[in-house]
């Protein structure tokens, strides 16, 4: 017994006595992680251990196993320990998840190109043609001369007569609507006939221009003139080559029949 206990004795104060075993700790390696986090979890352990100590009462006689030297430090190396391979586990866990929804959508790939190459009338090829295939082109519907309203500018005396509309007298020539020079051809006498197509069923045909202000491919316009006459021109309208006759002419306008 130590001098402390005895004199303990001697003062009749109450001794509890405890027997301590050491008990040695397998030392292991430290790793990188571990050694980043040991002060921490040092001081956590440490906290446990005293409130633990605090709260538990020690019985007369009672064996108390203690770690041996540097103990403290080889529980805070193990619980490091655990804690970074608790994070490897979550880390493997996330990687396997990524990697089987890449693994998906190169399966899903394939499986659309091999069907695009095997089997042209799929559900997956119908659907992707669908979506990516190019908007089909509006079918843009030729108009007739129905869908047309001629009107003769002229100052001179006009009449019809079986589809043709004679003209007296001198100065501009306009076309009846809007179109583009199809042709101009130079007749023996020295006049010019000139053909406007208004549509691809519609066109008219001026003869006896004395000048010709345009050439093939000009565009016309009902507000500029195409040419010059100094003793009058005729002028028909065709459809689908043919002379239109079935109109009338009231006043410059033509009205066709209905």
């Amino acid at each position: 017994m130590n001098e402390k206990l005895q004199y303990a004795t001697m003062l009749e104060i109450p001794v509890n006595t405890t027997n301590i075993t050491y008990k040695p700790i397998k030392r292991r390696k430290k790793s990188k992680k571990q050694a980043e986090n040991l002060e921490t979890v040092k001081e956590e352990l440490m906290q446990k251990v005293n409130a633990e100590s605090e709260t538990s009462d020690i019985s007369e006689n009672a064996d108390i196993v203690v770690p041996a030297e540097n103990a403290q430090q080889e529980m805070a190396e193990e619980y490091a320990s655990a804690s970074v391979h608790k994070k490897k586990r979550k880390s493997l866990f996330k990687f396997s998840a990524i990697t089987v929804e890449i693994v998906a959508v190169f399966a899903l790939i394939a499986t659309i190109f091999l069907t695009n190459a095997f089997y042209e009338n799929s559900a997956i090829n119908v659907f992707m043609k669908k979506v990516f295939s190019p908007t089909a082109e509006t079918v843009v519907k030729e108009k007739t001369y129905a869908d047309f309203a001629p009107v003769m500018n002229f100052n001179g005396e006009m009449s019809l007569d079986g589809g043709i509309i004679s003209c007296t007298g001198s100065g501009a020539v306009y076309a009846a609507a809007d179109g583009k020079v199809s042709s101009v051809i130079k007749e023996e006498d020295g006049t010019f006939t000139m053909n406007i197509a208004h549509s691809g069923l519609f066109s008219s045909k001026i003869s006896g221009l004395s000048y010709a202000y345009l050439g093939v491919g000009d565009s016309v316009f009902g507000n500029i003139p195409v040419g010059y006459v100094k003793g009058g021109f005729t002028m028909c309208f065709n459809a689908d080559g043919a002379v239109i006759t079935d109109y009338t002419l009231e006043d410059s306008a033509v009205l066709w029949a209905v």
